[in-house]
């Protein structure tokens, strides 16, 4: 019998399609489910957890022991917590504690407080608690969403006790059994190649950027950035930032050669880099940010930038233009990373990036990072004709294969149709019908990926041709 903790349930259509594949192959597979993720479930679609209990063998975790945890034990042992934080360089731990300090702050803050960093620490110990209570050697397989934030620990915990991990959250399923992961963007640039020289996935992925275009989006932040009306009377500037979530993460790897530490850390350099630029300039929200939980305005005016906003040279972009519109009219778009790096590259344009996946940039073969804060005044300084050299056709019809694969084909879109809203029996009947077409669908992914995850090595799930 196999044991699988589920330790995350988001993205669900993902998570659907690794639940019923492994119990398809070992009917008598148990999934465990910690509490938080029972309840997600359950208010993301009404009967959606009864219909996955009656089709698989599904146990709710207990919650945290307070007898094993609590809150004099912390103050007892703070010192060796902060020993590890500041003396040790216990790695995982210290970049956990990072970015949930960064997720406790109020929008109006520049940097997290005592408070919020103790109350980080807190729980990162309150989940070591946890995951040690439940005894992770004794687990076949440990379902992860992503490796950051506090599931960092429980990653690097399962790693170490030599578990076999699934992580499914990003652009790729990755398997990993071993210390030394593999982080490719999608696939292997060696496999990236091979896929694209299939003309039917790269006729349906130019097929794809058209409908994208005229905003028929799978990706659901890019669909709303780019339905956004142009409300703008003057002409909209030439450079452009493109401002993230801040309190989003972009330590999705421990990586030792990244220019700045966080989102924080770069548009403070950004915002000095254009002070100094004689240019216009738009900085633009992210469109999405409210629905992340993010008050963006408190953000920016915690971080000073009003200093360079005057209207005219330097103009402050909230929903003010689509992002179609931005990628259609400016000549230079900076951002840290994300989706915008290749849809500024299928529309044609060079973007500047502060980190960006090396397959990513191997597979185009077109430099696309900044790798210091020297690289970046330049891009951002200098003039664009001479820098800027525009991508080929080729280069961009590869920026268009590589968002079909990370929007649709990765993404399992074909799950969407799974109903996630309660509407009593009929609701339940629906479900079980779109489940049924579901694994038809997928049967030919389920074999490879079961095969992957019986593998000794570390396995990047890939794209299987002809799958739209």
């Amino acid at each position: 019998m196999k044991k699988i903790l589920v330790s995350e349930a988001f993205p669900l259509n993902r998570l659907l399609f690794i639940l019923t594949t492994i119990s398809h192959y070992e009917p008598s597979a148990v999934f465990f489910f910690s509490p938080s993720e029972v309840n997600f479930i359950k208010h993301s679609g009404g009967d959606l957890f009864d219909f996955l209990n009656k089709k698989f063998t599904i146990v709710t975790l207990s919650g945290t022991n307070r007898k094993i945890f609590n809150k004099m034990k912390f103050i007892f042992s703070l010192p060796i917590i902060l020993a590890r934080l500041y003396l040790l360089y216990d790695a995982p731990f210290k970049i956990a504690h990072s970015e949930l300090s960064l997720l406790f702050m109020s929008d109006d803050q520049k940097r997290p407080s005592t408070f919020q960093k103790l109350r980080s620490l807190y729980y990162l110990r309150e989940k070591e608690c946890e995951i040690n209570a439940l005894n992770i050697p004794n687990f076949d397989l440990v379902v992860l969403g992503h490796k950051v934030y506090a599931s960092r620990l429980l990653y690097n915990f399962a790693l170490s006790s030599g578990v076999k991990i699934v992580l499914y959250g990003s652009n790729n399923f990755q398997i990993l059994s071993r210390s030394s992961e593999i982080l490719p963007f999608l696939l292997p640039t060696a496999e990236l190649t091979k896929k694209f020289e299939v003309s039917s996935l790269r006729e349906r992925s130019a097929a794809y950027w058209e409908r994208r275009l005229l905003g028929d989006i799978a990706y659901s932040d890019a669909r709303e950035a780019s339905q956004i009306q142009v409300r703008i009377d003057v002409a909209y500037p030439a450079n452009v930032v493109l401002l993230h979530v801040f309190k989003d993460s972009p330590n999705f790897s421990i990586d030792s050669d990244r220019v700045f530490n966080d989102y924080f850390d770069w548009m403070r350099a950004v915002l000095d880099i254009i002070r100094r630029s004689p240019e216009r300039w738009a900085i633009r929200l992210h469109p999405s940010s409210g629905k992340w939980g993010e008050n963006q305005m408190k953000v920016i005016d915690a971080l000073d930038v009003s200093s360079v906003i005057d209207g005219s040279r330097v103009i402050l972009d909230d929903h003010l233009v689509s992002n179609t519109y931005i990628l259609k009219h400016c000549q230079r778009i900076v951002t840290f990373q994300g989706s915008v790096v290749l849809e500024a590259v299928a529309m044609g344009r060079r973007p500047v990036c502060v980190s960006c996946f090396s397959d990513v940039q191997r597979f185009l073969d077109l430099k696309l990072q900044a790798a210091s804060i020297k690289d970046l005044e330049k891009y951002c300084l200098s003039t664009v004709e001479y820098w800027f050299k525009p991508p080929s056709d080729l280069q961009i019809q590869k920026a268009k294969f590589l968002i079909y694969l990370k929007e649709v084909v990765l993404s399992f879109n074909v799950l969407s149709k799974v109903k996630l809203r309660s509407r009593g029996e009929e609701a339940s009947n629906d479900l079980i019908s779109e489940m049924k077409l579901f694994n038809e669908e997928l049967s030919k992914f389920k074999h490879i990926f079961w095969e992957f995850l019986n593998s000794s090595d570390n396995q990047i799930f890939p794209v299987v041709e002809g799958y739209e």
